[in-house]
């Protein structure tokens, strides 16, 4: 599912829900336990540079956590890099839970650490 921002008539920001099953995610140890069908995963939570600072991200991010439940999920999960502490700060602030920084093995070879963070969609 991609879910788009627009403001004045052009994309704003963009990100993508699935439910993926990353075998990576599984060195995180996740306070929502709940079988893999009820996982959403968020993926390519971007805001376009030239937009940031005008709550366009908080919009998007309770967007996509309404589309999660609407898609019954119970969790919604992502990985951000360690070194982006302006997107760490935005999902705690909007209540996701940090499970710990990772090494996580992307495609192509690239291998970089990694918050893996979480967010209780039952509350």
């Amino acid at each position: 599912e991609l879910l788009l921002a627009e403001r004045a008539g052009a994309i704003a920001g963009a990100c993508v829900i699935d439910n993926a099953d990353d075998p990576t995610y599984a060195v995180a140890s996740w306070r929502v336990d709940v079988p893999q069908p009820e996982v959403g995963v968020l993926h390519l939570f971007v805001i376009d540079p030239a937009c940031r600072r005008q709550g366009i991200a908080p919009v998007l991010l309770e967007a996509a956590a309404q589309e999660a439940r609407k898609r019954g999920f119970a969790t919604l999960r992502l990985d951000v890099f360690d070194n982006n502490e302006p997107a760490v700060r935005l999902y705690l602030a909007h209540g996701y839970e940090d499970r710990g920084v990772f090494t996580l093995h992307y495609g192509d070879g690239v291998v970089h650490a990694a918050h893996l963070m979480e967010l209780d969609l039952r509350a």
